[in-house]
């Protein structure tokens, strides 16, 4: 609009902005229906301030799932009294979930997935050491997987596999059901699975 113009009825002038509160739009996989709830806190950040992480709570969890997404859509309440953040950024957050015992987790690069599900490679348990007796190495099936979730750099699987089993970590471009493979122990690995504590992003 410029001085002098003539305004129509109804004609949209100005954007009003009330910076006190803002939303945070966001979507989950609907499998995580029955872990949400309004209240839950939702740890968030933006890339116009790295180093901060800001804390919202759910207000709004929509009621039905997306036919075409699969997914829920929640929003979430900020007090943004210091007027830090602006609404139209982006935000990257996290839903806080209470621990979990007892859960199966795998490292995200030893998943494969594509549209025909989550995958792993499965080391088989009765070849465990690089040769036995007969010459043999030990050999890999694909496993299929329900992914339920990310801890760190770790997935929270829920079906598929159990505790105890073996699975590749590198090179699965190379292999194939029944290839062979060389057993390599990765102590950052096994660090990294000590210090889990159950909360999925």
């Amino acid at each position: 609009m410029h001085l002098g113009d003539y305004v129509n009825a109804g004609a949209a002038l100005v954007t009003l902005t009330d910076l006190n509160t803002l939303y945070l739009n966001m979507t989950l996989p609907e499998q995580w229906h029955g872990r949400l709830h309004v209240g839950q806190e939702v740890l968030f950040s933006v890339d116009a301030l790295p180093a901060q992480q800001f804390k919202a709570k759910v207000i709004a969890i929509e009621p039905q799932v997306g036919v075409d997404t699969r997914a829920i859509k929640l929003q979430a309440q900020f007090d943004n009294a210091k007027h830090l953040l602006t609404p139209g950024m982006f935000a990257r957050a996290a839903l806080q979930f209470a621990p979990e015992q007892n859960v199966v987790s795998v490292p995200a690069i030893a998943i494969d997935f594509s549209i025909h599900g989550d995958s792993v490679y499965v080391i088989h348990k009765e070849s465990v050491v690089n040769k036995d007796s007969a010459g043999k190495q030990p050999t890999v099936s694909r496993a299929l997987v329900q992914s339920d979730g990310r801890v760190g750099d770790r997935i929270i699987v829920r079906s598929g596999l159990k505790a105890g089993d073996m699975i590749v970590t590198s090179g699965q471009v190379k292999l194939h059901e029944g290839a062979e493979v060389q057993i390599v122990q990765d102590a950052t690995l096994d660090a990294a699975a000590k210090k889990m504590q159950g909360r999925p992003e």
